[in-house]
């Protein structure tokens, strides 16, 4: 029994750690490009029972994880400008996972067509927050999620006609399907 307390305490964490370990290695120089389609789907089911203090926390943590990796040539520059910018661009991540929580707690996850609004929401708040990243003082347009995609042709193609932001959307639409899917049959 104190060995399966000992798990619950520690899960949040790993599990958040795991999601921004996922989206890196889908940037380079590993390039694993299908890890981003699963890439938030443990932050989104770890967030599920999160109050968004604890949310916010959680995301911060996978954005650290992901930006820490995702710059991490710039250890070589400055280790202060280099945890600096990872803790800047993880509000954002943690800013998604309270907006998450939120929505969880106000709404549930057993009602389809809630869930498929939550995956819009979802979708359009990552995109929103991409894009306030890529703009917002001086702006830091590296490594949305669509960039992860380059290599492969036809989704390649669908950049041609939604834009960056409009391929990244598509990409947390996926993850939020997966993770409400797993919610509802286990809530169920």
């Amino acid at each position: 029994m104190k060995q399966r307390l000992e798990f619950d305490r520690w899960l949040p964490w790993v599990s958040s750690v795991c999601s921004g370990l996922l989206l890196a290695v889908a940037f380079p120089p590993l390039e694993w490009k299908e890890s981003v389609w699963i890439g938030l789907v443990p932050l989104l089911l770890i967030v599920r029972a999160a109050p968004p203090r604890r949310a916010f926390t959680l995301g911060f943590l996978a954005g650290m994880a992901f930006w820490l990796f995702s710059v991490a040539w710039l250890r070589h520059v400055t280790h202060a400008g280099w945890v600096t910018l990872a803790a800047y661009n993880a509000l954002y991540t943690g800013a998604f996972a309270c907006i998450a929580a939120w929505w969880f707690r106000r709404f549930g996850a057993t009602r389809i067509l809630v869930n498929l609004l939550f995956m819009l929401v979802a979708s359009v708040s990552w995109v929103a927050l991409e894009y306030l990243r890529s703009t917002l003082f001086t702006g830091f347009p590296w490594n949305t999620l669509a960039i992860s995609q380059y290599v492969v042709a036809p989704i390649r193609q669908l950049a041609a006609w939604s834009g960056v932001y409009g391929l990244s959307g598509l990409i947390v639409l996926f993850n939020a399907g997966i993770a409400v899917t797993l919610l509802r049959y286990r809530e169920r």
